[in-house]
């Protein structure tokens, strides 16, 4: 029995597409990359809502690196399967007195295709400047009452 999932309306789209288009047919062994997929705005898994260019996870890493705090920038259903895509940020250091991780953008944009089982917690974060507001500069603030030892 797989994860249940409520989301929206899909629209269809083919893994040609998508940013992490050949990652998604590999995990899915899916072997013509013109497959057509379902993608969503959002997705609520029990009591956790995932939603595209809002939030912010933590994704974990292939071969022991630290994981990485990243956007979901898509959201992918298909055969019964769902992938979050998501483009990561570099973690610059722990801000005790704002209880948040500075994150910025990466040099160059890297995305990550995962399943919701693989997350390290099942937790959606909120990103800010220093002033509690949106971010709009390259870095911003992503809150967290503690340290996360995944990302050390």
């Amino acid at each position: 029995m797989g994860v249940k999932f409520t989301m929206p309306k899909s629209v269809p789209v083919s893994l040609v597409n998508l940013s992490c288009g050949g990652q998604i047919a590999e995990q899915l062994n899916i072997e013509n990359l013109y497959h057509i997929v379902q993608r969503v705005k959002w997705v609520q898994i029990g009591t956790t809502q995932f939603k595209v260019d809002d939030s912010i996870i933590l994704c974990s890493l292939n071969g022991g690196r630290p994981s990485q705090f990243g956007m979901v920038v898509d959201i992918i259903t298909c055969q019964g399967q769902l992938r979050l895509i998501c483009k990561l940020f570099r973690t610059k250091f722990f801000n005790k007195h704002l209880q948040a991780f500075r994150i910025t953008n990466r040099e160059s944009v890297c995305h990550l295709a995962i399943s919701p089982l693989e997350l390290p917690n099942f937790k959606v974060y909120s990103a800010h400047d220093p002033s509690f507001i949106r971010p709009i500069g390259t870095d911003f603030y992503v809150t967290s009452k503690t340290e996360i030892s995944q990302l050390v």
